[in-house]
């Protein structure tokens, strides 16, 4: 299971390797040779002991035209050591296996995108020995799945195209869209699917838009992000309790004691969410002459 947005882009390709040749056909219109089966090998490109390099995914593809590789790359912003590394990761992989590779760059951001196809001389400007041009796939590559038949369908190519355009302003419609596709299948399936999702989203209110869904919706498929949200609802719901026991108690003690409180005063009392504050001004009231001395200091 992925755990950062970065592995989920590409570890949807291990989960279903033939995720490529439908990305390939749908986001940039390349039709790919048949595949007839697809494993995924070793990430480690390091030669040197000294010198460490790992690519993300490569799959090995056995297609009717011969093996293949392809070497799948998140990429979330611009880093020239990065497009360089790309060169040793195509020379080593021919080298290693014998067979031909092709690169392809994943990225959110259009403006990384750009930048990512743009084409790798190596030699002389106008008469290269190398030219690497990785096939590159932004959100603009990417059509939204808005539909439902379409996102069941395919519910892994729907997954990545949610993750590929997280950042985009009708991803709140796909995930809409993703959750209801995911309640028509088992429960063991959609919660993976679910908590690969959450994961690939990253921090921010796009997931939170998610989790909502998830801990709100009445789906039939189970999923640690609802039982984590009732969690954290259980465990706000107790905070609160205490928070209100301690105002109560403060509120009890000042009044005992004939302590008068403006209304500003009461208000910041019921207000309080700091429940260490709480406690200080409840020592406080057994002592305190009146309001301005049980919030001395604060």
């Amino acid at each position: 299971m992925a755990d950062t947005p970065h592995d989920a882009l590409h570890h949807l390709f291990r989960e279903d390797p033939s995720l490529f040749t439908r990305t390939m056909s749908r986001a940039l219109g390349v039709e790919f040779p048949r595949v007839e089966a697809v494993s995924w090998l070793d990430t480690d490109v390091t030669e040197v002991k000294n010198i460490e390099r790992q690519v993300d995914t490569i799959l090995w593809a056995e297609t009717d035209q011969g093996p293949h590789i392809i070497a799948v790359e998140p990429q979330t912003g611009r880093d020239e050591q990065k497009r360089r590394s790309w060169i040793w990761y195509i020379a080593y992989l021919l080298n290693k296996y014998q067979a031909q590779v092709s690169l392809l760059v994943l990225t959110p951001k259009e403006t990384t995108a750009r930048w990512a196809r743009k084409p790798i001389p190596v030699g002389l400007p106008d008469r290269p020995t190398l030219l690497l041009q990785p096939f590159v796939i932004g959100p603009s590559d990417v059509e939204p799945v808005h539909d439902l038949e379409t996102a069941k369908a395919d519910v892994v190519y729907a997954v990545f195209a949610a993750l590929a355009r997280r950042l985009e302003s009708d991803i709140e419609k796909s995930l809409s869209v993703l959750a209801e596709a995911l309640d028509s299948f088992d429960e063991e399936t959609a919660q993976f699917w679910a908590e690969y999702t959450e994961a690939g989203l990253g921090e921010g209110c796009t997931r939170e838009f998610w989790r909502n869904i998830m801990t709100t919706m009445p789906y039939k498929y189970p999923s640690q992000m609802r039982l984590m949200g009732r969690e954290e609802g259980r465990e706000e719901g107790r905070e609160e309790g205490r928070l209100e026991g301690e105002i109560g108690a403060l509120l009890v003690v000042l009044e005992g004691r004939g302590i008068a409180l403006s209304e500003p005063d009461r208000e910041r009392i019921e207000t309080c969410t700091d429940a260490e504050l709480l406690r200080t001004w409840l020592s406080r009231a057994a002592t305190a002459a009146d309001a301005e001395e049980l919030f001395a200091d604060e």
